[in-house]
């Protein structure tokens, strides 16, 4: 597993707690899959990611999931928005991480359209997702890419090629 860096501490208290998600996942899962939690998935393909204010320009004007907004965005937007599935924590919040997708440009900054209430504490650790490989999944499963269970969950199986968007460098 790569190092996992941040010049901010709140992002490493997110990495130990996707961790320790991960570890309790493994002690009660009955399945075989090649990764036990969405959790362990992320760590392995993701990176942090750093809030910024939404530009007017990025405005939706719309309603919906976190993944139906990012990926409306990301189609609105292709070459300079990425899409990313993840985990999102506000350290005011209710202190759990919670699966969330968003869009990023290439430097990692976030681009969130259906959260208001994000400011610069909210940490967001996420993979980048092949817009392409996003759409094909987005008809066959109400939880976006990653949690695609209904699916029976191809990005824990897909060659990661296949999915992950390489204009994001994953090492820092």
């Amino acid at each position: 597993m790569k190092t996992h860096y941040s010049k901010n501490s709140d992002f490493n208290a997110l990495v130990e707690c996707l961790k320790n998600i991960s570890i309790e996942a493994q002690r009660t899962d009955n399945h075989k899959l090649p990764f036990k939690s969405i959790a362990e998935f992320v760590l392995q393909y993701g990176c942090a990611f750093f809030w910024r204010k939404l530009p007017r320009k990025y405005d939706l004007k719309n309603f919906g999931s976190c993944s139906e907004c990012a990926l409306e965005l990301a189609q609105k937007y292709p070459d300079h928005l990425i899409y990313v599935e993840g985990y999102t924590y506000m350290p005011t919040g209710h202190g759990l991480p919670t699966q969330y997708a968003w869009c990023s440009d290439m430097l990692r900054n976030v681009y969130d359209p259906a959260r208001s209430n994000a400011n610069a504490n909210s940490l967001y650790y996420g993979v980048p997702i092949k817009l392409q490989y996003a759409i094909g999944l987005q008809n066959k499963s109400s939880k976006g890419s990653i949690d695609a269970w209904e699916v029976g969950w191809p990005m824990f199986y897909d060659d990661p090629a296949l999915f992950l968007d390489d204009r994001i460098p994953l090492m820092y």
